[in-house]
Protein backbone atom coordinates (compact mmCIF):
# COMPACT_ATOMS: atom_id res chain seq x y z
CA UNK A 1 0.00 0.00 0.00
CA UNK A 2 2.82 2.40 0.84
CA UNK A 3 4.48 1.55 -2.47
CA UNK A 4 1.48 2.99 -4.30
CA UNK A 5 2.08 6.30 -2.47
CA UNK A 6 5.72 6.26 -3.53
CA UNK A 7 4.63 5.73 -7.14
CA UNK A 8 2.00 8.47 -6.79
CA UNK A 9 4.71 10.86 -5.57
CA UNK A 10 6.93 10.03 -8.56
CA UNK A 11 4.05 10.96 -10.85
CA UNK A 12 2.72 13.96 -8.89
CA UNK A 13 5.63 15.36 -6.89
CA UNK A 14 7.64 16.99 -5.67
CA UNK A 15 5.23 18.74 -3.36
CA UNK A 16 6.60 21.57 -1.27
CA UNK A 17 4.09 21.57 1.60
CA UNK A 18 2.53 18.56 3.33
CA UNK A 19 -0.26 19.02 5.85
CA UNK A 20 -0.93 16.59 8.69
CA UNK A 21 -4.67 16.76 8.15
CA UNK A 22 -5.63 14.87 11.30
CA UNK A 23 -3.48 17.13 13.48
CA UNK A 24 -4.96 20.31 11.98
CA UNK A 25 -8.53 19.00 11.99
CA UNK A 26 -8.33 17.91 15.64
CA UNK A 27 -6.57 21.08 16.86
CA UNK A 28 -8.40 22.55 19.89
CA UNK A 29 -11.25 20.04 19.58
CA UNK A 30 -10.92 18.68 23.11
CA UNK A 31 -14.38 19.74 24.27
CA UNK A 32 -17.68 17.87 24.57
CA UNK A 33 -18.95 18.41 21.02
CA UNK A 34 -15.48 18.65 19.47
CA UNK A 35 -14.44 16.41 16.63
CA UNK A 36 -12.56 16.38 13.37
CA UNK A 37 -13.03 19.94 12.09
CA UNK A 38 -13.07 20.03 8.28
CA UNK A 39 -13.81 23.79 8.04
CA UNK A 40 -10.77 24.48 10.25
CA UNK A 41 -8.55 22.38 7.99
CA UNK A 42 -10.01 24.11 4.94
CA UNK A 43 -9.27 27.52 6.44
CA UNK A 44 -5.63 26.53 6.99
CA UNK A 45 -5.36 25.22 3.42
CA UNK A 46 -6.78 28.42 1.94
CA UNK A 47 -4.27 30.37 4.01
CA UNK A 48 -1.36 28.22 2.81
CA UNK A 49 -2.34 28.53 -0.83
CA UNK A 50 -2.18 32.33 -0.43
CA UNK A 51 1.28 32.36 1.20
CA UNK A 52 4.48 32.76 -0.82
CA UNK A 53 6.37 30.44 1.58
CA UNK A 54 3.98 27.63 0.64
CA UNK A 55 3.63 28.34 -3.05
CA UNK A 56 5.44 25.75 -5.05
CA UNK A 57 4.59 24.39 -8.45
CA UNK A 58 2.08 22.09 -6.72
CA UNK A 59 -0.53 23.04 -4.12
CA UNK A 60 -0.07 22.00 -0.48
CA UNK A 61 -1.17 18.42 0.10
CA UNK A 62 -3.44 17.27 2.93
CA UNK A 63 -2.65 13.71 3.99
CA UNK A 64 -5.58 12.05 5.74
CA UNK A 65 -6.58 8.53 6.65
CA UNK A 66 -9.53 7.51 4.46
CA UNK A 67 -11.90 7.19 7.44
CA UNK A 68 -11.59 10.97 7.99
CA UNK A 69 -13.03 11.50 4.50
CA UNK A 70 -15.80 8.89 4.55
CA UNK A 71 -17.06 8.56 8.14
CA UNK A 72 -18.37 10.75 10.95
CA UNK A 73 -18.28 14.49 10.33
CA UNK A 74 -17.17 13.95 6.72
CA UNK A 75 -20.76 12.89 5.99
CA UNK A 76 -22.22 16.26 7.00
CA UNK A 77 -23.87 18.04 4.08
CA UNK A 78 -21.65 21.09 4.62
CA UNK A 79 -18.43 19.02 4.52
CA UNK A 80 -19.11 16.90 1.42
CA UNK A 81 -18.49 19.74 -1.10
CA UNK A 82 -15.33 20.79 0.77
CA UNK A 83 -13.86 17.29 0.51
CA UNK A 84 -14.84 17.13 -3.16
CA UNK A 85 -13.15 20.48 -3.84
CA UNK A 86 -9.97 19.26 -2.14
CA UNK A 87 -9.97 16.19 -4.39
CA UNK A 88 -10.67 18.23 -7.53
CA UNK A 89 -7.96 20.79 -6.68
CA UNK A 90 -5.36 18.10 -5.93
CA UNK A 91 -5.19 19.06 -2.26
CA UNK A 92 -5.98 15.64 -0.78
CA UNK A 93 -4.25 12.27 -0.54
CA UNK A 94 -6.09 9.63 1.48
CA UNK A 95 -4.23 6.76 3.08
CA UNK A 96 -5.84 3.31 3.04
CA UNK A 97 -7.21 1.28 5.94
CA UNK A 98 -4.49 -0.34 7.98
CA UNK A 99 -1.97 2.43 7.24
CA UNK A 100 -0.55 5.05 9.56
CA UNK A 101 -1.04 8.37 7.75
CA UNK A 102 1.90 9.86 9.69
CA UNK A 103 4.35 7.80 7.68
CA UNK A 104 2.91 9.16 4.43
CA UNK A 105 3.22 12.86 5.23
CA UNK A 106 6.60 12.34 6.88
CA UNK A 107 7.99 10.37 3.96
CA UNK A 108 6.60 12.85 1.44
CA UNK A 109 8.11 15.83 3.23
CA UNK A 110 11.51 14.17 3.60
CA UNK A 111 11.85 12.98 -0.01
CA UNK A 112 10.61 16.30 -1.41
CA UNK A 113 13.92 17.91 -0.51
CA UNK A 114 15.34 20.91 1.28
CA UNK A 115 12.56 23.31 0.26
CA UNK A 116 9.74 21.19 1.69
CA UNK A 117 7.63 21.95 4.74
CA UNK A 118 5.43 19.87 7.01
CA UNK A 119 2.51 21.63 8.70
CA UNK A 120 1.84 19.92 12.03
CA UNK A 121 2.00 20.53 15.75
CA UNK A 122 2.78 16.83 16.25
CA UNK A 123 6.04 16.49 18.17
CA UNK A 124 6.65 13.18 16.36
CA UNK A 125 8.20 11.60 19.45
CA UNK A 126 7.23 8.10 18.34
CA UNK A 127 8.90 8.72 14.97
CA UNK A 128 12.06 10.02 16.64
CA UNK A 129 12.24 6.83 18.70
CA UNK A 130 11.95 4.78 15.51
CA UNK A 131 14.73 6.84 13.88
CA UNK A 132 17.34 5.49 16.30
CA UNK A 133 20.35 5.17 16.37
CA UNK A 134 20.69 8.86 15.36
CA UNK A 135 17.63 10.90 16.36
CA UNK A 136 19.72 14.10 16.23
CA UNK A 137 19.40 14.12 12.45
CA UNK A 138 15.64 13.94 12.78
CA UNK A 139 15.59 16.85 15.25
CA UNK A 140 17.66 18.92 12.81
CA UNK A 141 15.28 18.04 9.98
CA UNK A 142 12.28 19.04 12.13
CA UNK A 143 13.86 22.41 12.97
CA UNK A 144 14.25 23.23 9.26
CA UNK A 145 10.97 21.82 7.92
CA UNK A 146 8.21 21.78 10.56
CA UNK A 147 5.62 24.56 10.34
CA UNK A 148 3.64 24.99 13.54
CA UNK A 149 0.18 26.52 13.42
CA UNK A 150 -2.58 27.96 15.57
CA UNK A 151 -5.86 29.80 15.16
CA UNK A 152 -6.06 33.16 16.91
CA UNK A 153 -9.32 35.13 16.84
CA UNK A 154 -10.46 32.94 13.97
CA UNK A 155 -7.29 33.71 11.96
CA UNK A 156 -4.70 31.18 10.85
CA UNK A 157 -1.19 31.68 12.21
CA UNK A 158 1.64 29.60 10.75
CA UNK A 159 5.14 29.73 12.17
CA UNK A 160 7.51 28.80 9.38
CA UNK A 161 11.01 27.77 10.44
CA UNK A 162 13.81 30.30 10.40
CA UNK A 163 16.06 30.19 7.33
CA UNK A 164 18.98 29.49 9.66
CA UNK A 165 19.66 27.27 12.64
CA UNK A 166 19.18 28.91 16.03
CA UNK A 167 21.84 26.84 17.76
CA UNK A 168 25.37 27.94 18.63
CA UNK A 169 27.48 28.33 15.49
CA UNK A 170 31.24 27.94 15.25
CA UNK A 171 33.01 29.45 12.25
CA UNK A 172 36.19 28.12 10.64
CA UNK A 173 38.28 30.98 12.10
CA UNK A 174 37.39 29.87 15.66
CA UNK A 175 34.80 32.56 16.34
CA UNK A 176 31.38 31.74 17.75
CA UNK A 177 27.81 32.98 17.40
CA UNK A 178 25.39 32.46 20.29
CA UNK A 179 21.64 32.99 19.76
CA UNK A 180 19.98 35.39 22.20
CA UNK A 181 16.28 35.79 22.94
CA UNK A 182 15.41 39.41 23.57
CA UNK A 183 11.96 40.86 22.98
CA UNK A 184 11.16 38.13 20.42
CA UNK A 185 13.81 39.61 18.12
CA UNK A 186 16.46 37.33 16.69
CA UNK A 187 19.82 38.55 17.99
CA UNK A 188 23.23 36.92 18.17
CA UNK A 189 26.23 37.35 20.43
CA UNK A 190 29.54 37.18 18.56
CA UNK A 191 32.63 35.93 20.41
CA UNK A 192 36.19 35.38 19.26
CA UNK A 193 39.20 34.20 21.21
CA UNK A 194 41.80 36.98 21.28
Amino acid sequence: QFLSFQEWLKDNGPIQVYVDGANVGMFNQNFEDGGFNIPQLDKLMRYLVSRPEASGSKPPLIVLHERRTTHGLARRDSNIPVLQRWKNDGWLYTTPKGSNDDWYWLYGAVVSGEQSYLVTNDEMRDHIFQMLPDPKLFYKWKDRHQVRFSFERNNVVCMFPQPFSNCIQELKDGSWYFPLEEDEEERWLFAKVA
